[in-house]
This record gives C-alpha cells, structure tokens and sequence, in this order.
C-alpha cells in the first residue's frame, strides 16, 4: 500500500475508536450517583460512587489491524507519524479495554501521562487564591440557541445530553457539541465555549481536513493533547480573563496528582478545602471516572489541561507563532516536521484575535 491509502486507514480506524472514547469512560449512572453521594454526605458517611459504565466495545479486530500495518511502514517523514498515531491508538484501545478495573489508571498514565512536580506546586499556589465565581443563570438550552448559529458555519451542531463529566464537550467524529443538560452557566461560558471548541478544536480539524495528509486532522499522538488543550486554554485566557477559571483548570491537575493516592472521597473532601461541594465533586467526578469504586487512581487526561498551558506560554515567550499550531491536530514539537510536508496548505481557520491588525 502506498502512503495515502495508510493515511486512510489509520483515519478510518481512529475514527471507530475515538468515536465513542468518552461514552465509554463516563459513567452512566452519573446522576443518581452523585445524589447518592451527598444524601450520605448530609448524615457524615464516607460514600464512594458505585459508578457503571456502557458495555464495552471489541477493538480486537482494529487492534489486529494497527499492529500489521505498523509492519509495513516506512521510514519517511510522514509514515514515522503513522508509526506514532498507531502507538498512540494501541494504549487507547489498552485504556478502554480496563475501563473500571485495577489496570485502568496505569494504562491512562501510559497514554496520557501525569503531573510532573513543578507542575503540581504551581497549580497548588494558583488553587489556593480567592477568586469569585460567576453567577451561573444561562440554561442549557438557552446556550444551546445562543452557540448553534457559530457551529453552522463549521457543519457542526449542538446537542443537550446527560450524563456527562464535563459541561460541554466537542465530538468531531459526530460533528457535535454536547452541552450538559444538568449544568447552567454563565455569561462568560459562550464567549468561553466559543474559544475553546469551536475556534481552537474545530478550526484544528477542520484545518487538518485540508491538508494532503488526514492524519493531520485526527492528532499525531504523543504530546499533541498537551497541545490541543494547552492552546484553547491559551485562547480563553487572552480573549477573557477569567480568574476562576484559571484556578479550575490548575485544580483538575492537582486533583489528577491527589487522585493517584486517594479514592474518591478523600479527594473531593481535599478540593472541598478550595472549592464549594458541587465544583469540588464535578472535578473529582472527572478525575476518579474509569477507576473501580472506592481504588486509588486517575484518569490523567485532566492533568493535560493545565500542564498543556503553561507549554503555550512557553512556546509564546519564545516568539513562536500561534498560527503554525493550526495546520492541524499537531503537536508544538512537531511543526519543524510538519512544514517539511509537501503541498502541506496554509491553515483556512484561525481565530479572530490571530488575524486582527
């Protein structure tokens, strides 16, 4: 096969798997389990959420596929990309297979990584300041209507659901933006989710869409998640400042560092220390999802938000440019390789603020 039709294959292949990666690892009881927990709370009994999960999805077929196309690839350029996507998808279908079970923090922290110490100081100083949050009076719906008429642009929508750790959350596969249904937000959430979804994980998709190779749409592995989120973070910061955000963002790679040693209720009663009770349980939620009831362990991803910012700014005061991040779903380590691809095209999506004079 030549390299075009492996580009194709890995895409199709990443596509199934990622599809369906956070339903997967969201718990489907979430709710109830969540009013469980404080029912137990209010009479001072230690509750750890006996969270279920949707059945799991055989990737034994897709698994078998990436490993003998590995085999085949060649030492060029973008084929060494492809090598690292498929090591990439191999710990993600490791990861899902052990979706509550004892192997499931290990197989995250290989795929994901955790917190390294600076980090973890710096988010603890940051946790600890006082910030006032927003009042949160903007429903769901009302979001939706708002956000709907920026996402037609992208041939994207918008979708209320349940059950979810976040309060929004892009499906590029799906070409939907989820929205929480049990949340309400704030005046800043648009122009926030505006930021972060549209004009940082869709443009990169999209931008990735048009390029020869559709790996660039997808993510390269390795250190790319650290990229993707570490920008809109990036992004969100400087259109709007956003204090209590800032100190959201630096808890949930604290609490990743706290959950690898707690269960969950030791780590929300940790965060109950900076947080009110229902932000401190909506980080831990996040964190302790995929781990077996009342076990120690993380689901690290969180931790890539944070530690993802602070390398934008370093690559910032670097005087690197912003826009080379958008030729696609890449890696900053990454560009030097990706602008030695031929017939490799300008990025068509950039956000506002890059391209004001």
């Amino acid at each position: 096969m030549n390299t075009h039709q492996n580009d194709k294959i890995i895409f199709t292949l990443s596509q199934k798997i990622e599809k369906n990666f956070l339903d997967s690892i969201n718990p489907i009881n979430s709710n109830k389990e969540k009013e469980n927990f404080f029912n137990e709370y209010k009479k001072y009994h230690q509750y750890n959420p006996q969270f279920n999960y949707t059945k799991k999805i055989n990737y034994t077929k897709e698994e078998k596929e990436l490993i003998e196309l590995k085999k085949t690839l060649k030492q060029n350029l973008i084929e060494k990309l492809f090598a690292k996507k498929i090591e990439s998808l191999l710990k993600e279908i490791n990861l899902l297979n052990n979706v509550n079970t004892k192997k499931f923090c290990n197989n995250s922290i290989k795929f994901f990584g955790k917190p390294h110490s600076t980090e973890i100081k710096l988010a603890e100083e940051i946790i600890q300041k006082k910030e006032k949050k927003l009042k949160t009076n903007i429903t769901p719906i009302q979001l939706k209507e708002k956000i709907q008429p920026l996402l037609t642009k992208t041939g994207f929508s918008a979708e209320l659901k349940q059950q979810m750790s976040s309060k929004a959350s892009v499906n590029l596969t799906k070409k939907k933006l989820f929205i929480n249904s049990n949340s309400t937000f704030n005046k800043n959430d648009l122009n926030r989710f505006k930021i972060h979804e549209i004009e940082t994980h869709i443009y990169r998709y999209l931008n990735g869409l048009n390029q020869p190779y559709k790996i660039l749409s997808i993510g390269t592995g390795g250190e790319y998640l650290k990229t993707e989120e570490g920008l809109a973070i990036y992004n969100e910061t400087t259109i709007q400042n956003n204090p209590y955000q800032e100190k959201i963002i630096a808890a949930r790679l604290y609490a990743t560092n706290y959950a690898l040693k707690h269960d969950f209720f030791d780590t929300f009663d940790e965060l109950n220390k900076y947080f009110n009770k229902e932000e401190a349980y909506t980080i831990t939620q996040r964190v302790k999802r995929g781990i077996p009831c009342g076990e120690r362990g993380a689901f690290t991803k969180d931790y890539c938000y944070f530690s993802g910012y602070l390398k934008i700014k370093n690559y910032v005061e670097q005087q690197r440019e912003l826009k080379n991040l958008y030729y696609g779903k890449i890696s900053a380590e990454e560009i030097k390789i990706i602008k030695r691809i031929k017939n490799l095209n300008e990025p068509k999506y950039l956000p506002k603020h890059y391209t004001r004079k």
